[in-house]
């Protein structure tokens, strides 16, 4: 081989190992971009499941000032107002209905039924009665069909005896004894009495009278609020609609001003406040059940949300956190800025109420300013005096 020849062969050779160097080093940089790509996703994973999820907030009045307000914030520019001083409302289409008056003076009557063991008092079906009774099977007794000493007490239609046990009751009196027949059922649960004829010798011993709904009864059980039975008859009407028209200015300024945009950071403020109610309930759940059954009804907070909250993850939890914080934030902004607009200003009755609503006092503002804030309390007091106000000056026809 000539040496012109050898030196070409040689050119060749060094520009083939040229070009597989040039090809390894592309090669290097692609593998070196994906490792960093591959790095910064983790990175970011790990950022945002550690920095940018929600920590809870335990200050329940942070973002707020101490007049209740939002901080940093112009309102009026965050919410457009509805013209709140025209609603009008017809008093029949919120004044509850004779029925549900009556259904509320049932209950009271029902709390205050006396156990009388007067003889010769009919019983009807939904009455409360003592009883004892004897069940025998071929004129045996068998083993829990009897009662204890002393009898047993029974809503007459609703104890769950066996099918005609409770309905030969009805007409009855007090005082008497009397046989009854029954048949079990051939499914019964108790194996030795299923599908069998049996007796039940019955003693009626007494029943829970309820009192008459008259003007003496109000006197001595409600006097507070009436001393005659029409006269409470009015309140419960006129306290359903005061509830009704509460609901109503509530519904209707929710619907009809209108939100222009967030402030993120009081957003981001009552979504960790929620999520610190949320991780408290959490908490509380798998303590209680630690403590009566020995385990925890969580694994872990992931878990409780999946649970309880509808969601599939932690990141979905998320998205529901903002929703429920924007509502929440929504109907702030409006009561402030109708507040503002209308020139209201907080009293003691509000503030009254809203400690009353936690079950407090004025007596005891200092222990739950240092509870919760004195913002959070006074943006409380800030929308009883909201709604006072348009309930007060709402037209309600009549």
């Amino acid at each position: 081989m000539s040496s012109q020849k050898r030196e070409l062969q040689k050119k060749k050779r060094e520009k083939a190992i040229r070009k597989a160097k040039t090809k390894k080093s592309i090669r290097n940089i692609f593998i070196g971009v994906a490792v960093l790509l591959l790095v910064a996703f983790i990175g970011y994973a790990i950022y945002y499941n550690t920095i940018l999820l929600t920590r809870p907030i335990s200050n329940y009045s942070e973002g707020l000032a101490d007049d209740g307000t939002i901080k940093d914030i112009v309102v009026k520019d965050y919410v457009e107002l509805c013209d709140y001083n025209a609603m009008e409302v017809n008093y029949n289409d919120l004044a509850p209905a004779k029925e549900e008056i009556d259904n509320q003076i049932d209950n009271i009557l029902q709390n205050h039924k006396e156990y009388s063991t007067e003889s010769g008092q009919v019983v009807e079906l939904l009455d409360t009665i003592n009883l004892n009774y004897v069940g025998k099977i071929d004129g045996v007794a068998f083993e829990g069909g009897s009662t204890p000493e002393g009898g047993t007490e029974i809503v007459v239609g609703e104890a769950g005896f066996i099918d005609d046990f409770e309905e030969q009751l009805v007409g009855k009196t007090t005082g008497s004894s009397f046989d009854i027949e029954v048949t079990f059922p051939e499914d019964y649960q108790n194996a030795e009495v299923a599908g069998k004829d049996a007796v039940f010798s019955i003693t009626l011993n007494g029943i829970y009278v309820v009192p008459e709904f008259n003007d003496a009864f109000v006197k001595e059980y409600l006097s507070d609020y009436a001393l005659t039975a029409d006269a409470y008859r009015q309140y419960l009407e006129e306290e359903g609609f005061r509830s009704a028209l509460k609901e109503y200015v509530q519904t209707y300024i929710a619907n009809s001003c209108a939100v222009l945009q967030y402030p993120e950071k009081y957003v981001e403020d009552v979504m960790g406040i929620t999520k610190y109610d949320d991780v408290s309930e959490y908490e509380s759940m798998n303590e209680m059940y630690y403590m009566y059954l020995g385990e925890k009804i969580y694994s872990s907070f992931k878990d409780y949300v999946i649970a309880s909250k509808g969601v599939a993850s932690e990141l979905e939890y998320e998205a529901y956190l903002r929703l429920q914080a924007q509502k929440a934030v929504a109907e702030r902004m409006t009561i402030q800025a109708i507040y503002e607009d209308a020139g209201l200003t907080v009293t003691s009755e509000h503030l009254n109420k809203v400690l009353a609503d936690k079950g407090s006092s004025m007596e005891y503002m200092a222990d739950m300013e240092a509870m919760y804030g004195k913002g959070y309390i006074y943006q409380l007091a800030m929308k009883e005096a909201v709604i006072e106000y348009l309930m007060d000056n709402i037209k309600v026809i009549k």
